[in-house]
């Protein structure tokens, strides 16, 4: 589509809509964007910041948007895709990014610790020591739909972590 926008950066490179290659492409046929990558640029590393920034606060936010919600019963083919959207991410900018999974892992206990502080939270309750005050009671579930959902999840999680 020929109305796109480029983002364009140094070395001829830019980020989304069509490109044009002389090389490859006739005149107004549209090919898939050539990525900026790391080897790529050696004059402007500031690119790369911006780029792992522009992941932190825009992709990362879209993608774990209530991720305590509807991680745990996830199929494992929008795992994959998941997945597959960070490995990307970390070859177009060069850097490591946490996996969704343990991004999942800390909201999950940030939220059960939030719970746990709050004792006037109507989901306080579920959460129960066990007579040795050392871990948490599971909650008893019959079907994996319960069992992959929030609650039990952060139980295990909080026990793990202690």
């Amino acid at each position: 589509h020929k109305t796109n926008s480029r983002l364009q950066v140094p070395g001829n490179h830019h980020l989304g809509g069509p490109v044009l290659d002389q090389k490859h492409l006739q005149p107004g046929q549209e090919g898939s964007p050539t990525p900026l990558l790391p080897q790529d640029t050696e004059e402007e590393p500031a690119v790369f910041s911006i780029l792992v920034n522009f992941y932190r606060c825009a992709i990362e936010s879209i993608l774990t948007s209530c991720i305590t919600v509807w991680y745990g019963n996830c199929s494992v083919a929008d795992r994959k895709a998941l997945h597959k959207v960070v490995k990307t991410t970390q070859r177009i900018t060069g850097t490591p990014l946490p996996a969704i999974e343990d991004i999942q892992r800390k909201c999950c206990l940030r939220r059960a610790c939030s719970i746990l502080k709050d004792s006037s939270h109507p989901d306080h309750r579920l959460f129960n020591l066990l007579p040795s005050g050392r871990r948490f009671r599971s909650l008893w579930t019959r079907t994996s739909r319960l069992r992959n959902s929030f609650f039990p999840t952060a139980v295990s999680l909080l026990n793990s972590a202690l």
